[in-house]
């Protein structure tokens, strides 16, 4: 209500101030006119902003009372136009005329015809909230939570209910590891390596419906990053330090100038995590301890993120936009931990004590390339576009298991283990999406995807006595694969709102799928192809109907799912 009573007075403020600038017809005999605006139902619409048109020239304006009625005075006589303005209703327009006979004109009642685009109009009525529940997803809007700023995405996921965060940065969603997406698509990168300073909003998918791969069933996070368009250049560089070694810098910049229009962000960030844990185990034997044994936990992880976006966007013309989108990123994410060990028999002497070191260094590099090409029409909400997605991706993660006695000594046998973990990986990811918009809260989409990805892994396992003398490689646990993938897909979905709480989305989605897995260091493979044969068709088809109830809740809004 605050909002709209702003956006009231504003309207009133710009009418007045142009009232004050009428030329010499202003000042000849005043009028009155005067009446009440409805809408649709008969009901008032209060702190509307009615404005009163002498040709193109403001001579008059008031604010509709909250029982609908309005009256401005001082009217110059002649022809004129009501414009009545109001958040969440069409532009109202009606001419009357004012002569020396009747110089006060009754207008009646007014109806005001709500706006086709509902939706669209009710998310500037009031300041967003910092989460937002829709009929497949909730969004949690990040620029509105001053508590994540110069953290990155891990910090951002900590905040959000329904999502953990575990202490490798990895997210859960009720139990499941689900998808992250970087504006919808797929991506390489992980979540420390996005600053929270990027993301304009995170969008919690918990059912996915057809428009996303068959595979998202533990969920999908989209990070939205933010994009401005607004004329000008505009700019935000923020700066944090705190306990922990943790420092962070950040800036993201926006330039718009004819037709062009660039966004830069920067960053980089610094942290370490250090934590501690014990466990007491007691082992029984009809009832009666036969042995202890204790461990306590220390350790400290680093992280360092560094990372790069550019993009750029063209107007071709006032429908057509390209884009183009390159980013680079880098982290790093290593650490120690120390477990010491101690075992008893029953009688609490020591049978055995000792400390196991784990030590990690990983890095993580990651490119993405984006080019896509947007056409909107003149029917608001209806709109096509079309993007290829290229990520290439590099991990390394050492590390390092030794096992030390009680005096510090290496324990005899195989008391070093060294682990080297490489991964590299490219994604290439074709999309055009569809989207028509309808009144009444209605929306049809509809679209194809290709999406082909490469991974090349291997696992080189080592243990010995002790890092001088050298390891001998485990070809037990040793392993390198090549993986190919290649899925192409099809959808449509279908999305309605059936009354003030109830809205159902239902959708279909087409999917082949082939896979080639070889195993390099041992020369096997395994593949998959499905449709393969008539048989198959029944496991490319995903149907899926969604039924969202909302209740209104005291500080918010509950909303229940049915899949």
């Amino acid at each position: 209500m605050h909002s709209r009573l702003s956006f009231a007075l504003l309207g009133l403020f710009l009418a007045l101030g142009l009232h004050a600038q009428r030329g010499p017809g202003g000042f000849g005999p005043m009028g009155q006119a005067y009446g009440r605006l409805m809408d649709a139902n008969r009901k008032p619409v209060p702190f509307a902003s009615v404005s009163i048109l002498q040709g193109d020239s403001v001579v008059g304006g008031a604010l509709v009372q909250e029982n609908g009625d309005f009256s401005i005075n001082k009217l110059p006589l002649g022809p004129l136009k009501l414009r009545a303005v109001a958040m969440g209703y069409a532009t109202l327009d009606t001419t009357f005329t004012l002569t020396r006979d009747q110089p006060v004109r009754d207008l009646g009642n007014l109806r005001i015809a709500a706006d086709a685009v509902v939706l669209q109009a009710a998310e500037v009525t009031k300041e967003r909230a910092t989460q937002v529940l829709q009929v497949d997803r909730r969004v949690y809007n990040v620029d509105k939570d001053i508590s994540a700023a110069g953290g990155d995405a891990t910090d951002v996921m900590k905040r959000i209910p329904g999502l953990s965060v575990d202490v490798e940065g990895n997210v859960e969603m009720r139990g499941k590891s689900p998808r992250v997406f970087v504006d919808g698509r797929p991506t390489t990168m992980t979540l420390d390596q996005i600053p929270a300073a990027d993301i304009e909003r995170v969008e919690v998918i918990t059912n996915p419906s057809v428009i996303f791969d068959a595979d998202a069933t533990g969920g999908i996070v989209n990070v939205v990053l933010k994009k401005s368009l607004r004329p000008g250049f505009s700019g935000q560089v923020q700066a944090g330090i705190g306990n922990n070694q943790r420092y962070n810098a950040n800036g993201n910049f926006h330039l718009r100038q004819g037709r062009s229009s660039f966004n830069l962000g920067l960053g980089f960030g610094h942290g370490a995590s250090p934590g501690w844990g014990y466990s007491r185990r007691t082992d029984l034997a009809d009832g009666l301890p036969t042995g202890y044994f204790d461990q306590d936990n220390t350790q400290v992880n680093n992280h360092l993120r560094q990372n790069v976006r550019l993009g750029w966007d063209y107007n071709l013309s006032v429908r057509n936009t390209i884009s183009l989108m390159q980013s680079a990123s880098r982290g790093n994410r290593g650490g120690t931990e120390d477990q010491v060990f101690t075992g008893r028999d029953a009688a609490h002497n020591i049978t055995g004590s000792g400390t196991q070191r784990n030590t990690s260094d990983g890095t993580n590099t990651n490119f993405t390339t984006r080019a896509g090409f947007k056409r909107t029409t003149l029917k608001p909400g209806k709109e096509w576009n079309t993007d290829l997605t290229v990520n290439i991706g590099e991990r390394n993660s050492p590390a390092t298991t030794e096992q030390y006695n009680q005096g510090g000594d290496l324990l005899q046998g195989h008391s070093v283990q060294h682990r080297d973990s490489k991964v590299n990986e490219q994604e290439w990811t074709w999309q055009f999406d569809v989207t028509d918009a309808y009144a009444d809260n209605r929306k049809l989409e509809w679209g194809f995807k290709v999406d082909y990805e490469q991974q090349r892994s291997s696992m080189d396992v080592t243990y010995g006595n002790d890092t001088l003398t050298g390891l001998v490689r485990d070809t037990a646990l040793s392993n390198a694969y090549l993986i190919n993938t290649l899925v192409n897909a099809a959808y449509v979905n279908w999305s309605t709102r059936l009354n003030a709480r109830w809205s159902m989305q239902a959708g279909l989605r087409l999917e082949q799928n082939r896979m080639v897995a070889d195993r390099t260091d041992m020369d096997q493979s395994f593949s998959y192809n499905y449709p393969d044969g008539l048989d198959d068709l029944g496991r490319i088809l995903f149907p899926g109907v969604y039924l969202s109830r909302r209740w209104e809740a005291p500080e918010g809004e509950l909303q229940r799912e049915l899949q």
